[in-house]
């Protein structure tokens, strides 16, 4: 991804390592990159340890990350990145849909939320968006944390949620390597199996909240019904090896970018996305097949750096949902607010918002509720008194405007009515 994406929206966790090694010195894989040539596994399992710097992962990944190393090298070569990829994409596929007048209900919302450290805001956030039979929730919890595992598990019986939560922890979320990803999907796959019905998929962290009503959220989902929200960059996508071990993902690349499949469409974005049950449904019946396309972006892109800003908008850039999704998510972040957070162990920097906090950020945030139809969430919040106080503040906003009844109108009207809604976001 290029540096202005290379977005890392406050997750701040175990360090990201860097074992490249110098540019102007050659490796397996750069050599097998520019000559699509790739030794064979046993010569390149037999030299590996001298473009590894082994010292800086734990010894019990040391024949696993060779193995890994030697795999991607010998992987140059294969039909994956010297075949023409065939896209699902039909150019012109969806003609414009024709003004049919539907019932309206609600959208039901199914959510993921990803977190590691803040249990109270995990509850306070699945309470303030949970509705009865129209919200459900996949949380995962990082496997670092059991304590908070076990308190959520134990909160959501309490509190009669189990119908309608899951709380899982089945893996170690390190920035920047696959399982940030994997957590996504396994989320995905849940949802899919519940009994519940839904329409939209909305990803979380525990540090998001909402800006809005419930209700509002919901209709607005209904009237876009059919679109997806993934940010999309396409053309960007940095293409840097990567592998995790334990706490650390480490980059394999030494200043060489892996090859990309010829034919496909990449980009990058944000992680945060709204995906439709249809969107959702195709990508959890297809993960594991790698003959098909979703399950050929997931092998080619699980193992480069940041898999979770770039599978979901190859996804859509990729299958018969190209023209069914906007270039946009949901979220707001206070992007004055970015600061470039660095390790003395990491290579590059990770850009991470600042915390909103109560009285200092309400301006702002009254002022994206105001003028910014799309932002239904806001990034990033923490734990400390001043946060749960904006907290607190956005709840009884969302309460006073939410809108109430919607009113049928007839075809004649509708341009003129969209000019008034284009003009006037009160409402909202």
């Amino acid at each position: 991804m290029s540096s202005s994406l290379r977005t890392f929206y406050s997750w701040i966790g175990p360090v990201v390592v860097f074992l490249s090694v110098p540019q102007c010195q050659a490796t397996i894989l750069g050599d097998a990159i520019v000559s699509g040539k790739p030794l064979s596994l046993n010569r390149c399992l037999a030299a590996a340890a001298s473009d590894i710097n082994l010292n800086a992962v734990s010894t019990v990944c040391h024949e696993d990350i060779q193995r890994f190393y030697c795999r991607r090298v010998r992987d140059v070569a294969s039909k994956r990145y010297t075949e023409r990829f065939v896209s699902g994409c039909v150019a012109g596929g969806d003609k414009d849909p024709e003004l049919v007048f539907r019932p309206f209900h609600r959208a039901t919302i199914a959510y993921v939320i990803l977190a590691h450290q803040f249990p109270e805001n995990v509850k306070r956030l699945v309470s303030r968006l949970f509705v009865p039979l129209g919200t459900i929730f996949a949380v995962h919890i990082d496997e670092k944390n059991p304590s908070m595992f076990n308190e959520l598990s134990i909160w959501v019986v309490e509190e009669g949620l189990d119908y309608a939560v899951q709380i899982f922890s089945e893996l170690n979320i390190v920035r920047g390597g696959p399982n940030m990803l994997h957590a996504e999907l396994l989320g995905i796959r849940r949802l899919l199996n519940h009994t519940i019905p839904w329409d939209f998929c909305i990803l979380l962290s525990e540090q998001d909240y909402p800006l809005r009503g419930n209700a509002v959220l919901a209709e607005y989902l209904w009237v876009h019904r059919g679109t997806s929200f993934v940010s999309v960059d396409e053309g960007e996508c940095e293409r840097d090896v990567s592998y995790q071990c334990g706490d650390r993902v480490v980059s394999l690349s030494g200043g060489v970018q892996y090859p990309k499949i010829p034919g496909m469409r990449y980009a990058s974005g944000s992680q945060w996305f709204a995906i439709t049950y249809q969107l959702a449904a195709v990508i959890g019946t297809h993960l594991s097949n790698s003959s098909t396309i979703v399950g050929t972006i997931l092998h080619d892109l699980i193992t480069v750096k940041q898999p979770d800003e770039s599978f979901f908008q190859a996804v859509v850039l990729n299958s018969e949902f190209c023209s069914r999704y906007s270039d946009y998510t949901l979220h707001w972040t206070d992007k004055d607010s970015m600061r470039e957070v660095r390790s003395l162990t990491s290579e590059y920097n990770i850009m991470s918002p600042g915390v909103l906090i109560f009285p200092r950020d309400v301006a702002k945030v009254s002022e994206v509720r105001d003028k910014s139809l799309w932002a239904f969430f806001a990034r990033k919040f923490d734990n400390s008194l001043q946060s749960t106080q904006l907290k607190d503040s956005l709840d009884k906003l969302s309460k006073q405007n939410s809108r109430k009844v919607w009113t049928r109108v007839q075809k004649h009207q509708v341009p003129a009515l969209w000019r008034s809604l284009a003009s006037d976001s009160s409402d909202f």
